[in-house]
């Protein structure tokens, strides 16, 4: 789904094929790897490679694909050949973009992703060597995204527009950007620019999420809200394509909670749970559906376990309630007191909420205290 050459050709061929089924048959099948760009048409924007290099080029791309960008790199490193010059610092690229980066804290102290170097280096080199090629400008307005240079970011993600205003991905990129740097692109806000990537390729996961997400926050948040109606279509088209989309089934699902589809919610969030069952955030989030139909116990069960997994924040909160919803006080004021230990900051709400019901059991308890006498 990150590279909407793929997607495009595939959803062309055959709306049933995934890019996994049709992609992990060239690890396996040498014919088929031979054959990828002639039945699919799948490279078919590539400038031609040395004929020793193209099997192992392909099978990267494929990788790449697939994320998995530890198998991919070792093909395509320190190749002379400038195609996998780009495809190994579009990797770098990947790669980098896993680290995770506090733009805040980086304001004090320098940080200097390596991958992104890595990525830099190679793409300057090509720059240098005066040669225009595809995917440059994308992947160094990607790493500028990143960095918070949104200067570069506009300047090289508008040359890579020009260089393929179909691809998709030039377009989710650019989504980041404030609407006036988008303008004479022809876009006057964030969805024109997201709905024109997804109609390039209705298989692009991410701009899919973004889009749907975008249409769901700026409208009312009503049952029958055109943004949570938009929102919604978007996603369940989405899914005739490719229903297992973990960010996906995690957004609809909340949004079906939000607009009080608890029995809908309900079986995404079970189907979550299925695809992970040891995410506390699936343990949460059914935490959450249980607490909405008022089954308490079994709610608890679940932020109790969030909670065991990995200490799942906001599971301290609701536990808490519930406890004192049961009438165990001692219970609610020792995890309403452990919410509060673990505030992020002052605009945390659910640690002030935790502060609000510390007051109020103490409240209660020492009227207990005073009636007991």
């Amino acid at each position: 789904n990150q590279n909407s050459k793929y997607e495009i050709n595939v959803n062309r061929v055959d709306s049933n094929f995934s890019m996994e089924k049709i992609l992990s048959g060239v690890m396996d099948d040498n014919q088929l790897v031979k054959n990828l760009d002639t039945k699919l048409g799948i490279f078919s924007n590539e400038k031609k490679l040395q004929a020793k290099q193209l099997d192992n080029y392909i099978k990267a791309k494929a990788y790449f694909s697939l994320e998995q960008y530890d198998k991919s790199l070792p093909l395509v490193e320190n190749k002379e050949d400038i195609n996998c010059k780009v495809l190994t610092a579009a990797i770098y690229m990947q790669k980098g973009l896993l680290i995770q980066f506090d733009r805040v804290k980086h304001q004090f102290v320098k940080f200097e992703n390596p991958e992104f170097k890595k990525s830099k280096k190679i793409l300057n080199e090509i720059i240098t060597e005066n040669k225009d090629w595809p995917g440059v400008a994308y992947i160094l307005g990607r790493i500028a995204l990143r960095e918070g240079e949104f200067g570069k970011a506009d300047t090289y993600l508008k040359k890579a527009f020009i260089d393929d205003p179909a691809d998709c991905r030039v377009h989710l990129a650019l989504s980041y950007l404030l609407t006036e740097r988008l303008l004479p692109l022809g876009y006057h806000n964030r969805v024109e620019i997201l709905n024109r990537a997804v109609s390039l390729d209705p298989g692009f996961s991410t701009a899919v999420y973004e889009l749907a997400k975008e249409y769901f926050e700026s409208g009312t948040g009503t049952p029958t809200g055109t943004g949570t109606t938009l929102a919604i279509n978007t996603m369940e088209k989405f899914f005739k394509i490719k229903n297992d989309e973990p960010r996906i089934l995690a957004l609809l699902a909340s949004v079906y909670l939000r607009i009080s589809r608890i029995d809908d919610a309900h079986k995404l969030f079970d189907k979550l749970m299925e695809m992970f069952p040891n995410d506390s955030d699936n343990y949460y989030n059914l935490g959450i559906v249980y607490f909405q139909k008022k089954e308490f116990a079994k709610a608890l069960d679940y932020f109790l376990k969030a909670i065991d997994i990995d200490e799942n924040i906001d599971s301290y909160l609701y536990a808490a309630v519930i406890f004192r919803e049961l009438g165990d006080k001692e219970n609610a004021l020792k995890y309403f007191r452990e919410r509060v230990k673990r505030m992020t900051g002052e605009d945390d709400q659910y640690a002030r909420e935790a502060m609000q019901g510390i007051r109020t059991v103490l409240e209660e308890m020492k009227s207990d205290s005073i009636h007991a006498n």
